[in-house]
């Protein structure tokens, strides 16, 4: 239905100041009629507003979730070339008006066909455990859909690797990075997982951690679409 290609991650302890451009999420390209999906973790960041540009040049990146939940916190952002050439850049982040100082971490991967957003769930839990879930799980209604999990845990990415929980639709264990040193919650790590569904179902990204930390889980459902098309899931989601 789709091909996944990942294009790596990246980390930054101190947060990046105002811009964070890192230099593993560089020289990317992408191909008409493909899209782009990053996403990013931060720690102790309620009430912060993130930008994703690509390319350097180009305008900021349509926002799919930037909730304003709990630490950790994510945002997830999409790209489509709808143009007839291929597109190549470096993906940065920054801040509106002040300078980010705690710890980051953030993905990149990319489809070779145009996704929508078409649903939704997300769950957190500021105090910790070692079951991050997505929660509310959601029910498919189209026939090509593709699923996208991600994770943020306020933590190492030295701790032990995860596992998908069984029976998360979002079955794949996907890219992970996080930092490192200095005490345990000051670090911030982010985990993917993915799939892909061809008929009705309720559709959830579980993972279980090797130590209890705080965490914040989402999932989105994309559906894809025609060659060309732009819509009709082209509208800024908010949850959180």
């Amino acid at each position: 239905m789709a091909t996944r290609t990942a294009l790596g991650t990246a980390t930054n302890k101190a947060g990046g100041g105002h811009t964070w451009a890192p230099s593993e999420l560089s020289n990317i390209t992408i191909d008409p009629n493909h899209t782009l999906i990053v996403r990013l973790a931060a720690i102790n960041a309620v009430g912060w507003a993130f930008a994703c540009r690509f390319p350097t040049s180009g305008d900021n990146v349509p926002a799919d979730v930037f909730p304003d939940g709990v630490s950790p916190r994510l945002n997830v952002f999409r790209y489509r070339n709808l143009t007839a050439n291929p597109v190549t850049g470096d993906i940065s982040f920054f801040t509106p008006t002040e300078n980010f100082t705690e710890a980051f971490a953030a993905c990149a991967v990319k489809y070779d066909v145009l996704l929508g957003r078409d649903a939704t769930a997300e769950g957190e839990n500021a105090t910790g455990n070692t079951t991050p879930d997505s929660g509310n799980a959601i029910t498919a209604t189209a026939t090509a859909q593709v699923l996208a999990g991600v994770f943020a845990v306020q933590g190492p990415g030295g701790d032990g690797a995860p596992t998908v929980t069984a029976g998360a639709e979002a079955d794949n264990l996907g890219q992970r990075a996080g930092t490192t040193g200095g005490s345990a919650t000051s670090n911030c790590t982010i985990v993917e997982t993915y799939g892909e569904i061809s008929s009705d179902a309720d559709c959830n990204a579980a993972i279980t951690l090797a130590t209890s930390r705080g965490w914040m889980a989402q999932i989105i459902r994309y559906t894809v679409l025609p060659p060309g098309s732009a819509g009709p899931y082209d509208d800024v989601h908010c949850i959180g």
